[in-house]
């Protein structure tokens, strides 16, 4: 019985540990002087390297940062030559490759030329700013007998400013609420008007089954070290009883895999994902679950197949009448206090049926983390239909 106990505390720290990181902002600004500034870029493909890249008046064109370091009041740092940032930056050589085509008159060796002047070493402080310099030019107007850069973010995370969500944040909510993205905007940015009230209602419920989890975690403990047992018989039983519930729980899981797997197939190859959005069709789905889930556990067997015939039925009796009732906006607080409500009906249920508390504990911490690794799998699946109606990935 302690090894369920250990197993289910681990289990709870990894969901709650992960939740904490949900939504997850970044630092995006790095201000050196009144005129110069280092960006966040976002990567497009994974081999995208070049991702910090500094704008100055003074400068004709951005320079990527590969290398950055704070003396006293000077950042001193190193940037990428042209053809570094066109193998290194997919944007930057889409944007290269284009020119020809905008700009009739425009010539890539010149470019290269010109943009290659500014690249190298650079110094930069309130008064001055020089760029293109060697290592050994650098050295010797600082003073000093080595450089040591640090990778950029690292002074854009601990200096910086201009909170924005990170970009695999920024393309899971921006699926999840159908907001169009460009990274460069500010409309994940910490505070804005038009995405602000829909995060907050987010992180209010991840707060919520935060405490929620930490108290099934803090029950989890006290059971792990409680050493007055005085029931060998009953621990045995209840045991018995877990081995029984476990089993059917992820009889369930097996099923909802089934079942997110036969819908994300028929969005591949039909219109379905226009007809029924996969986040309504997940909500209605986990919800009926939750709220059955209590009776999954209890009936007989044949019983208990007959409620999981029922429940696909409810399922699909609301997914139609959400086809033919779009036209009536239903508030987004709707979607979030049912599924609040939808996980805690089964210990409410449980505590009022006088349930024990040990196996309404284990059964319930088993359930939620379970649940969080099925919600995780719709979010990747979220992410790569994003990519792809993106155009990013080919199928």
């Amino acid at each position: 019985m302690k090894e369920k106990f250990f197993i289910h505390i681990i289990l709870l720290s990894l969901a709650i540990f992960f939740l904490k990181k949900i939504p997850k902002y970044e630092n995006t600004l790095l201000q050196l002087n009144e005129n110069i500034k280092i960006e966040r870029d976002y990567p497009i493909f994974n081999n995208d390297i070049a991702l910090f890249y500094l704008e100055s008046t003074n400068l004709k064109y951005i320079i990527y940062v590969k290398g950055l370091k704070k003396i006293d009041n000077i950042w001193v740092g190193n940037a990428y030559s042209y053809k570094e940032a066109y193998e290194k930056n997919s944007g930057f050589k889409w944007l290269e490759d284009d020119s020809k085509s905008y700009n009739p008159e425009y010539n890539r060796e010149q470019k290269e030329i010109e943009y290659n002047r500014s690249t190298g070493y650079f110094i930069i402080d309130d008064k001055k700013e020089i760029y293109g310099l060697s290592e050994e030019e650098t050295k010797k107007i600082l003073n000093i007998s080595s450089l040591n850069l640090k990778n950029p973010e690292k002074y854009i995370n601990k200096n910086g400013e201009r909170l924005r969500l990170t970009k695999l944040n920024q393309d899971l909510f921006g699926a999840i609420f159908n907001i169009s993205i460009s990274y460069e905007s500010d409309k994940f940015e910490k505070g804005n008007l038009e995405t602000t009230s829909q995060l907050n209602k987010v992180i209010f419920t991840r707060n919520i089954i935060i405490v929620y989890l930490g108290i099934d975690l803090i029950l989890c403990l006290i059971f792990l070290f409680k050493k007055n047992i005085k029931n060998i018989k009953n621990i045995k039983n209840i045991e018995k009883y877990l081995k029984i519930k476990e089993k059917r729980i992820w009889i369930l899981y097996k099923l909802d895999f089934f079942t997110l797997f036969i819908y994300c197939f028929l969005c591949l190859f039909s219109k379905l994902n226009k007809i029924i959005e996969l986040n309504i069709f997940v909500f209605y789905y986990i919800v009926i679950k939750n709220f059955l889930f209590y009776f999954y556990l209890k009936l007989r067997k044949e019983k208990f197949k007959k409620l999981i015939v029922i429940s696909y039925l409810i399922l699909i009796l609301i997914l139609v009448s959400e086809i033919f009732i779009k036209s009536f906006k239903i508030n987004n607080v709707y979607y979030y206090l049912v599924y609040l409500f939808s996980i805690f009906y089964f210990p409410i249920l449980s505590l009022r049926k006088k349930e024990n508390l040990k196996v309404t504990v284990l059964i319930n911490s088993l359930y939620l983390v379970t649940q969080f690794i099925y919600l995780a799998i719709v979010f990747l699946w979220l992410y790569i239909i994003f990519w792809i109606c993106s155009g990013i990935i080919e199928l």
